[in-house]
């Protein structure tokens, strides 16, 4: 164990909202599960990162970059398995499902934002609102068409609209499906999961945005419940967006 105090280091988060990046969603989730002591650090300098990007954990002179290395990182430095109670085929039902929810339904939820034609404009306005007016549409386009190059480099962004949402919707009920009537992802007590899942449908109801994937979300009473009592857990200053 160590008294060290952390700093994770993040995209700037809107009062009464969660962290618009899941992944800095599910480190912050990870510390207070670990029972860590740290503080944040909300910045957008995330280029000079190692890895460029965001969340970073700093521990003494050390920088661990990506969620899933600090999650490793906090449990080997803070003697705690969080999956502790899980047997080893319940660990690779909640390693599948992870995968399923951050290399699939995470990009869906990129879609959803960046380039969405009802949700864009909205997004632009919220993230680069402090870029100068006469740069401003020029450099949010620069980065929505990095962003429709990673989509289509993956492989989701070569699907139309309708079948990009109906892969997302094929997802959350699965997500829901599993849950079903249990308290957390894995059963009565929390597990690495649960930091996965309430990271990104936290994200999608909690940031303060618009989404189609909120309606899908509440589709499923179960999963609607569990995604609010985990924010109220985390983050209990959250107020829910409900779809419109």
């Amino acid at each position: 164990m160590t008294s060290e105090t952390f700093t994770l280091l993040q995209f700037p988060t809107a009062p009464g909202a969660v962290n618009l990046s899941c992944f800095c969603i599910k480190a912050e989730i990870l510390l207070q599960m670990t029972g860590a002591t740290y503080r944040t650090d909300e910045t957008e300098d995330f280029m000079k990162m190692p890895k460029g990007k965001f969340p970073v954990l700093r521990a003494g002179d050390k920088l661990i970059p990506d969620s899933e290395f600090i999650r490793h990182y906090l449990e080997e430095t803070l003697s705690k398995d969080l999956d502790a109670a899980l047997t080893r085929s319940e660990r690779a039902v909640a390693h599948a499902f992870a995968r399923m929810i951050e290399e699939r339904l995470y990009w869906v939820a990129v879609y959803s934002r960046w380039v969405d034609p009802a949700v864009w404009p909205i997004l632009k306005e919220a993230v680069f609102d402090d870029v100068p007016a006469e740069m401003r549409n020029e450099v949010a386009d620069g980065v929505q068409k990095e962003i429709l190059r990673d989509l289509h480099g993956h492989g989701l962004g070569r699907h139309s609209q309708e079948e990009i949402y109906g892969l997302g919707a094929r997802d959350i009920a699965a997500i829901a499906d599993f849950l079903g009537d249990k308290q957390w992802m894995m059963g009565p007590g929390l597990s690495s999961l649960d930091a996965v899942v309430i990271g990104l449908l936290g994200s999608i109801m909690g940031a303060g945005l618009p989404s189609p994937l909120i309606a899908e979300i509440e589709r499923h009473p179960n999963l609607a419940w569990y995604v609010e009592r985990g924010l109220g857990r985390f983050f209990p200053a959250v107020q829910m967006k409900k779809a419109s």
